[in-house]
């Protein structure tokens, strides 16, 4: 079986990368690693499943086998240009309480915000739904415009970012219980944006973060990675219930659980599925309109071209298992056919890049942590230049943040070092 193949063909990718630092967070470990499993899960499908309808096509395992050796070789790259690095700025220390700002403009603009999200629900031609699947539909499907206000969600990330650094990385060891209060509040703050964000999106970015640095600072545990699957889980659930996404509240609590299930296994495989599809169908390329999308619609807004702008939200495909999301090489090979998997190892080079000078400043630190969350949703679909908006933002955010943060350079390490220690 060409599928069974691919499988032990990635599973060795993840070998080798994880040799390289023995560091299951080094980018194409766990790029190699998210993809082992997916495939994995796959054969195991078609097992259960027997039959033609359940295969995937040989093509689509060429584009996934290849987008793992071009993004390890990418990462490669990067490793080869940071093993002579500049030594590493240590000891930040995060000037004039920007933390502390953003906590304050987090909490002023709390009010006004959810003032913002009772007018949508209230002017909303859904009146028999939950707040969330209202929420959902409105700012999802008709695209409410609620103004200056929705960009909160990308403050909250670069504020979550900055508080992680000030607790993880200016040097200080212990915190006093009013510290502790202080950021435990600040988790439930970004956490409220997040879930009135009415989807799993911004909830997964705060975990990636989360957990992104807590492996820059070789501190994750067992437990870490056993919460975190319990989160998502547990995120997951929640959402698929209050969005009626594969569970209902009408329903008891053994249909959920069979409900949920079954829409794991949808979202999991799901995006391979329909990409598949596509393969096996046959495609029009699209030139650019994919993966240039955020510049088309920012020009076509401007009245600068006549192109319209591709539509995030994809039609649903009948696959093997119903979906509308098409894996993180859709639109790259959809634009430049094979050509498009290039962006594969552009995107393990700057991955590995941050990883490799995280510990050498904010602006590293936070470029790390924010972007595990596409490398792990890649199964799912393309977060790369579909948030380009987002990355923009945050962009701008981290390089607002060099003006409040010094670094005493009293110690200084390598970066090779950095990464093996």
């Amino acid at each position: 079986m060409i599928l069974l193949f691919v499988t032990i063909l990635s599973v060795a990718l993840f070998l080798f990368n994880y040799s390289l630092n023995n560091e299951l967070f080094y980018p194409p470990a766990l790029f190699t690693l998210l993809w082992s499993f997916i495939l994995a899960a796959c054969v195991i499908f078609t097992w259960v499943h027997p039959g033609d309808v359940y295969l995937i096509d040989a093509s689509s395992l060429v584009v996934f086998l290849t987008g793992e050796i071009l993004f390890t070789a990418g990462g490669l790259l990067a490793l080869n240009r940071t093993s002579k690095a500049a030594p590493v700025r240590h000891k930040p220390i995060i000037r004039y309480s920007l933390d502390k700002y953003l906590f304050a403009v987090l909490l002023a603009v709390l009010p006004y915000y959810l003032y913002k999200i009772n007018s949508i629900i209230n002017a909303s031609s859904i009146k028999d739904g939950s707040i969330f699947i209202i929420l959902r539909y409105e700012l999802s499907i008709e695209q409410v415009d609620i103004g200056p206000v929705k960009y909160i969600n990308s403050v909250a990330l670069f504020a979550f970012g900055v508080l992680l650094y000030r607790f993880g990385f200016t040097g200080q060891q212990s915190f006093s219980l009013k510290e502790k209060i202080y950021k435990y509040t600040f988790y439930a703050l970004v956490f409220t944006y997040a879930v009135l964000s009415s989807g799993r999106t911004y909830l997964l970015f705060l975990l990636c973060m989360y957990v992104g640095s807590k492996a820059i600072q070789q501190r994750i545990r067992f437990y870490h990675y056993l919460a975190m699957l319990v989160l998502v889980l547990v995120v997951f659930a929640a959402f698929a219930t209050l969005l009626n996404k594969g569970g209902n509240a009408d329903l008891s609590f053994a249909e959920n659980i069979a409900s949920i299930a079954e829409t794991i296994v949808v979202y999991l495989l799901g995006g391979v599925y329909a990409f598949n599809s596509v393969m096996q169908a046959g495609f029009t390329l699209d030139y650019g309109e994919n993966t240039f999308r955020f510049f088309i619609a920012l020009f076509n807004s401007a009245g600068l071209t006549g192109v319209k702008p591709k539509e995030l939200v994809m039609d649903f495909v009948n696959t093997p298992v119903w979906s509308n999301v098409y894996a993180v090489y859709y639109p790259y090979i959809k634009d430049f056919w094979y050509f498009g998997l290039l962006f594969m190892l552009l995107f393990g080079f700057v991955h590995t890049w941050l990883y490799c000078k995280a510990k050498q400043g904010f602006g590293w630190f936070f470029g790390y942590v924010v972007l595990l969350y596409p490398l792990i949703m890649s199964f799912f679909q393309d977060q790369y230049v579909s948030l380009l908006s987002t990355w923009l933002q945050l962009f701008v955010f981290a390089c607002i943040a060099r003006f409040f943060i010094r670094y005493n350079p009293a110690v200084n390490v390598s970066a090779k070092e950095m990464i093996v220690e």
